[in-house]
């Protein structure tokens, strides 16, 4: 494969991508459905056949969702604290310090101890 001019500005954004150690995906047609598959991406196909990996999303719980988690451990990102959910109420969660955090707060600013956000993933493509 040559790297011209014109290959450079077609790949860009998967390059950019790529640099960031972000994955890439290979599209696979199968009728009348598009499938993505992760890709070591060697850039045989056309730059509409791959794109960048959508980051996962997550919303945050809900009060009944919360109830489940009361005394699990989650940790601060900033600071790698570890509290517990304590109390579960409408619109908020009281962690094993005494704070009150809103339920997107509790999403934006903890994990649990695997890494993985206080949260639900929503589904993606």
């Amino acid at each position: 494969m040559k790297f011209t001019t014109e290959f450079v500005r077609k790949y860009w954004h998967l390059l950019e991508a790529l640099k960031e150690g972000r994955t890439l995906q290979a599209s696979v047609m199968t009728g009348p459905l598009q499938y993505w598959f992760d890709n070591d991406c060697d850039f045989s196909l056309g730059p509409d056949k791959y794109r960048v990996k959508p980051e996962p999303v997550y919303r945050p719980l809900t009060p009944v969702e919360s109830a489940g988690y009361l005394d699990t451990k989650v940790i601060r990102k900033s600071t790698r604290v570890e509290l517990e959910i304590r109390r579960v109420g409408k619109d908020t969660v009281i962690l094993s310090n005494g704070n009150y955090y809103f339920y997107s707060q509790l999403l934006a600013l903890f994990t649990f101890p695997n890494g993985n956000p206080v949260g639900i993933l929503v589904e993606r493509n």
